[in-house]
């Protein structure tokens, strides 16, 4: 059986996003999918769920922060994507 160890923190990356774009006069679902690509080739898959309500359309500018466990390394890659419906002229900036 394998032994947790707790009292061994991991030490993480915090990336940080500017989501921008217009939400409609309605509810707006959207995804962030963060992709790692490890110095091994091997990948991981980091999510965000962010939902906008207006009663008007409104410009939107918001600022997330995705931990990633364990630091990234400098050989290491990172890709961002927004995903959901009706995002169509939304951008996603590190």
């Amino acid at each position: 059986m394998a032994t947790l160890d707790f009292d061994t923190p991991q030490t993480a990356t915090l990336q940080q996003y500017v989501l921008s774009g217009t939400a409609p006069a309605a509810t707006l679902d959207l995804g962030v999918q963060i992709v790692v690509t490890r110095a091994d080739n091997s990948t991981e898959g980091y999510y965000l769920a962010k939902q906008y309500a207006y009663t008007v359309i409104t410009a939107v500018t918001d600022t997330v922060y995705m931990p990633i466990i364990p630091q990234l390394s400098g050989t290491e890659a990172v890709t961002a994507t927004i995903v959901g419906t009706d995002i169509s002229g939304w951008s996603i900036i590190a």
